[in-house]
């Protein structure tokens, strides 16, 4: 397997929560503003007889980092925290909450990540197992130790400052996110 040194990003959020409230103190949202919303993704029975596969797939990913809180559920339900890792395949990397999105809300996709998944076998390939998320786990922790220790306030500043070490290409994502946007729905999912 080919093994790309920034994975395409997916699963992040614009930081609209479905009450109309901003997450957190609202610091975040001209970074997150170019990101989808998982609000507007909701499709009922797009994966159709894949679903569960999916959902293993997302689930077994290798942690490629660690985040330094939890993360929230975007849709304000009872599991109020749905992650602090991201994870990949070597080739994308998610939220380690991208699986609560599609189990429990039923959140689309794109299809470039399902097909990736499924032609996969819906398996993360034992090579990215054994040797890419033992290259990528040292690396991402140990900046987000050292921030652990000199970050207790001002998130904000300093998740600027971890953004621009660019582990990983979010213009897939961003790109998906605008043209789902502009298409309302993506017929080719099913």
């Amino acid at each position: 397997m080919v093994f790309s040194d920034k994975p395409k990003l997916i699963g992040y959020w614009n930081d609209r929560l479905q009450d109309g409230s901003l997450l957190g103190d609202g610091s975040l949202s001209e970074q997150y503003a170019l990101y989808p919303s998982p609000l507007d993704l909701v499709s009922p029975g797009w994966l159709g007889s894949e679903k569960s596969s999916l959902i293993s797939y997302l689930r077994s990913g290798v942690m490629y980092t660690e985040s330094l809180g939890w993360s929230t559920c975007s849709f304000l339900c009872k599991n109020k925290s749905v992650g602090s890792r991201e994870l990949t395949d070597g080739v994308w990397v998610w939220p380690e909450g991208l699986a609560h999105y599609v189990e429990v809300h039923d959140v689309l996709l794109p299809s470039e990540f399902v097909d990736h998944a499924r032609n996969n076998g819906f398996l993360i390939p034992a090579d990215v197992i054994t040797t890419y998320g033992r290259k990528w786990e040292k690396k991402p922790n140990i900046f987000v130790r050292i921030f652990r220790i000199i970050t207790r306030s001002k998130w904000s500043f300093y998740r600027g400052l971890y953004d621009k070490w660019e582990l990983y290409d979010r213009s897939f994502w961003i790109q998906w996110g605008k043209n789902f946007a502009n298409k309302g729905s993506e017929s080719d999912e099913k």
